[in-house]
């Protein structure tokens, strides 16, 4: 009766009839619509990756700066980069200080027959005598050779051959040590260890040749005597530098292995 009574536009038509499809969507009036709670969005893509080259060399420098930055190598440091230092000095200010030109060779000759023969003898003395040792015996070499150096800075003879074969001598001493300390003491790391060393080694190098070349007068290819004198101050207190850390290295390491099941003469 109400119904027939209300004009048509009052009439208000019935709610569709919703159901439920089971899958969370819902059916009005025979169209299915989406329910509620849509599906999730999709992930976002991973980050690029970099190239596995890349990550391997990241990985190899930075173990390489944190080994150069441990205490043993610290300790070490600056010897590593006298040793670079003295290549530098025999190698550019030694040599262009012999008068002589023809003799360069010769001394070069001297030099590279000392190191082997001093390779062979030295590497004997330190499984005898220890490392520490070897290594006062390269310093007082390496002094020596200096020495000669100074005195034989004018001389033309065959004076200059002995500079050459005490600084060869030297330089082998300081190289079949350090080889020999860095493989026993850094066996774990060893890969990272040399590179730590050839590190502070080219940078000894640099700075040899650059405050060698500094010296040099304007024009000229072998320094004043007062140019070489600094010259050889500054490689005997590197020298001296190095050798007092060095020593407390040693001391360090054979209290250490005291304790360990590495044997003292393989770190000392």
């Amino acid at each position: 009766f109400v119904f027939l009574t209300l004009p048509p536009s009052q009439v208000q038509p019935p709610p569709p009839c919703r159901q439920r499809d089971g899958k969370g969507a819902a059916a009005v009036n025979g169209d299915v619509v989406a329910g509620k709670n849509p599906p999730p969005p999709p992930p976002p893509p991973p980050p690029p990756r970099l190239p596995p080259l890349l990550v391997f060399l990241w990985e190899r420098v930075r173990a390489t700066f944190l080994t150069l930055f441990s205490r043993d190598i610290l300790l070490l440091s600056t010897l590593l980069f006298y040793s670079g230092v003295g290549i530098a000095f025999f190698a550019g200010q030694f040599t262009r200080q012999i008068s002589d030109r023809s003799k360069i060779g010769f001394a070069i000759v001297f030099l590279g027959v000392a190191e082997i023969l001093g390779s062979a003898v030295l590497g004997r003395l330190s499984d005898r005598v220890g490392r520490g040792w070897t290594v006062s015996f390269a310093a007082v070499a390496q002094a020596a050779g200096m020495w000669l150096v100074w005195v034989c800075n004018d001389r033309t003879d065959y004076a200059v051959f002995a500079p050459a074969a005490l600084l060869g001598l030297a330089d082998a001493g300081f190289q079949t040590q350090i080889y020999a300390l860095l493989g026993a003491c850094f066996s774990e790391r060893s890969a990272d260890a040399f590179a730590a060393y050839k590190f502070l080694q080219s940078l000894g190098m640099t700075a040899g040749f650059f405050y060698g070349a500094a010296f040099l007068p304007s024009g000229s290819k072998r320094a004043t005597p007062e140019g070489l004198l600094w010259e050889l101050i500054i490689c005997a207190s590197i020298l001296l530098a190095g050798l007092v850390p060095f020593y407390v290295f040693i001391g360090i390491k054979r209290r250490e292995a005291r304790y360990s099941a590495v044997a003292v003469r393989d770190v000392t």
